[in-house]
């Protein structure tokens, strides 16, 4: 399998824009950049020969060249110079699979009857983020599925361990959300990870299909930020081996948490939670709300 991602020019977000679409972009650490430019010199090369030594592609393999030896302490003096063909040169990474990636333009939304779910992986942030939306969203009310998972328990087996197997934990959300929304709610924050393709579009579909506005949130970090968060994490200060079954838990859906941000659909508003705080992000969020 090839690996996600290309280096691309400075004005290709912009033409990402032009297309209504929303680029995701991400700054690459050194080594990554050295990687991908490899990749780059090697897409540029094919290029070429599918182009009859096409001038503009030449140009396009020297300044990839350019770059990686400077990366290993030449200098530009060094190595010579060329015209880049769209003036100074900036690189910039992206990542359809999961950083950056073309996303569909920010979702535009009707009335004040709103769910907000908040997806990503277990330590991402979403609590946090619907705490900071609650305070900030007079009458808006906060629904935590897990607290349902956690009733389930004392009254049915899981024989996988993750209540969200259970069809009847599924189906208890959707009615939950449901009915505090009409009742309770204009708002309704629902931090909750939802990493199983099928089962968020049960969850999440099944909520359009009764009339609700959906905005789906999805959190996105890096894998070694996220580790770094679950290894830190203490929500039972007192229950030292609860805390630990729960740090081990989240460790076994961290590969899944980083896999599921590059198959969120084009309508979901991802968001860099390790670039971002609790009130950046929301700030995000509210930006879409005002009429």
């Amino acid at each position: 399998m090839s690996k996600p991602g290309k280096l691309v020019r400075d004005k290709i977000p912009d033409l990402i824009r032009s297309e209504g679409l929303e680029p995701i972009i991400h700054t690459a650490s050194p080594d990554e950049y050295a990687e991908r430019l490899l990749d780059k010199l090697r897409e540029e090369v094919a290029e070429l020969l599918d182009s009859d030594t096409d001038v503009e592609e030449l140009t396009d393999i020297i300044e990839v060249v350019y770059a990686r030896a400077e990366l290993a302490g030449a200098s530009r003096g060094a190595t010579g110079s060329v015209p880049s063909r769209q003036g100074e040169v900036q690189w910039c990474l992206r990542r359809p699979a999961r950083l950056v990636r073309k996303q569909a333009a920010r979702p535009r939304l009707s009335g004040s009857r709103l769910i907000i779910w908040i997806n990503g992986g277990f330590g991402a942030g979403k609590t946090s983020l619907a705490e900071e939306l609650r305070r900030r969203l007079p009458g808006a009310v906060l629904f935590d599925p897990e607290y349902v998972g956690c009733i389930l328990r004392e009254w049915v087996p899981i024989p996988t361990g993750d209540f969200q197997d259970l069809p009847c934990w599924r189906e208890l959300v959707i009615e939950t959300a449901l009915a505090l929304r009409r009742h309770h709610a204009q708002t309704l924050l629902v931090p909750m990870s939802l990493l199983n393709d099928d089962y968020a579009r049960q969850i999440l579909g099944g909520l359009t299909e009764r009339g609700e506005q959906i905005l789906h949130v999805f959190l996105d970090l890096y894998a070694e930020v996220l580790r770094q968060r679950i290894t830190e994490r203490v929500m039972w200060p007192d229950h030292p081996e609860r805390n630990q079954s729960a740090r081990e838990f989240c460790f076994r859906n961290l590969d899944r948490a980083i896999a599921a941000a590059g198959r969120q659909p084009e309508e979901t508003l991802t968001l860099r939670s390790d670039k971002m705080n609790s009130s950046q992000l929301a700030d995000e969020i509210l930006v879409l709300l005002r009429p």
